[in-house]
């Protein structure tokens, strides 16, 4: 008697779920990197709507309990820090010198971040493996519509201060999503498409002349080669020394314009140093979650004042945000070098590249730039969780084998 076919067998319900799962992440990885290209806005048409495609189809294709999922994600550590990190900079609202518009900034960022954060929670243990070939197709894909914005468009002015132009943005985004996508490829052992990837973006960051984007895949290589051999050691070193950096930033820059002679001392620097004397208990709460970019923008702060993320974060939430962000900065870095190899040196070279990017470009004060990030660590999520059976076992040694779980 014939075996019934196992096609028969499968749940309507749970292929629906595969196909919405699938597609949801097709809209984040390649249709909202490509579209960031073109448009401003429409990314944050698209994140919504692939997180929860992708939610969705894992309620539709698994069986397996989701709040149990959840508290067990939100009892860790790092968790525990972001929730502490998000009720602080809702605090903060409270003396904020602009708590309306910092107030929509703030909703907006938190629930971008936490429906992200969900779906990466739900994705299942282990998903399938032809996921993977989505972030290198998107961004691919992102670099060659670059280059062709840059070919046929006249380059254009950013719309306001603080906000880069669309091929600025273009580089910048390339620069955090090419990581993952590289990850991908590793995976799967494609190297002489992560080799050409890498080219494509280097080609697309040079073509729409974007210094910080160059610096920040520079950067981020050089991070990559420490850690292909050693990433335990090198993640946490970095880690280590990014976290302590952002804690003795102010140190540092009072330390550097007393010691620097006045006419050499970076003008920013001198703008800085004179804030951070000036704050008194300021510098322990800070001036409230988005009042560096509003107080450039309105005139509040020097317009020769710093324009990074270490400023904006100590000027913002003050030594209880900075001592949370190191903390989150160093738990990411930790994750990063304990996971398989190689993908482990990729999630370095790619963390290494955001940081690179807020400290050099004010990129970091936009939620576009919060949403590309969000989309990077989606993307090496999904490489994480489709490393399984990526080499096929000889037949000889497989007699006998369990049916295998249904994966996304």
């Amino acid at each position: 008697m014939r075996a019934p076919n196992p096609r028969h067998l499968e749940d309507p319900a749970a292929d629906a779920g595969h196909f919405l799962f699938r597609l949801g992440l097709a809209v984040l990885v390649v249709a909202l990197p490509v579209a960031s290209v073109m448009s401003r806005r429409l990314m944050f048409t698209l994140l919504p709507v692939g997180a929860l495609m992708m939610i969705a189809g894992v309620m539709l294709a698994t069986s397996e309990r989701i709040l149990p999922n959840v508290r067990a994600v939100l009892m860790r550590p790092a968790a525990i820090a972001a929730l502490v990190l998000t009720g602080w900079v809702a605090a903060s609202m409270l003396w904020s010198p602009f708590p309306g518009p910092a107030s929509g900034r703030a909703f907006k960022s938190v629930a971008t971040i936490a429906l992200v954060a969900l779906a990466i929670t739900l994705m299942p243990r282990r998903t399938r493996t032809s996921n993977l070939y989505l972030p290198p197709i998107g961004a691919g894909l992102a670099a060659l519509a670059a280059i062709g914005v840059w070919l046929l468009r006249p380059m254009e002015t950013a719309p306001f201060e603080l906000e880069a132009n669309l091929p600025e943005r273009a580089g910048l985004m390339l620069a955090v999503l090419v990581w993952p996508a590289l990850g991908a490829l590793a995976v799967r052992q494609r190297k002489s498409a992560a080799g050409l990837l890498a080219a494509t973006v280097v080609v697309a960051a040079y073509a729409v002349d974007s210094a910080v984007a160059l610096v920040a895949l520079g950067a981020g290589a050089l991070a990559f080669g420490l850690a292909f051999a050693r990433p335990a050691l090198a993640g946490r070193a970095l880690g280590a020394t990014f976290a302590l950096l952002l804690l003795a930033a102010p140190a540092l820059v009072i330390g550097a314009d007393r010691m620097i002679p006045f006419n050499l001392a970076p003008e920013p620097l001198g703008v800085w140093a004179q804030l951070i004397e000036g704050q008194g208990l300021r510098l322990l709460s800070g001036h409230g979650f988005d009042a560096a970019a509003r107080g450039l923008l309105t005139g509040y702060l020097s317009s020769e004042g710093p324009r990074h993320a270490l400023f904006a974060l100590w000027f913002d939430l003050g030594l209880a945000g900075a001592l949370l962000g190191g903390f989150l900065l160093l738990r990411a870095f930790t994750f990063a070098s304990v996971q398989p190899h190689p993908l482990s040196a990729f999630m370095i070279g790619g963390l290494t590249s955001i940081v690179v990017v807020a400290i050099a470009s004010p990129a970091s004060y936009q939620l576009w730039m919060a949403t590309i990030v969000c989309v990077a660590a989606l993307s090496f999520a999904a490489a994480i969780r489709g490393q399984y059976r990526t080499l096929r076992p000889a037949a000889a040694s497989a007699r006998f084998t369990d049916a295998p779980t249904p994966a996304l």
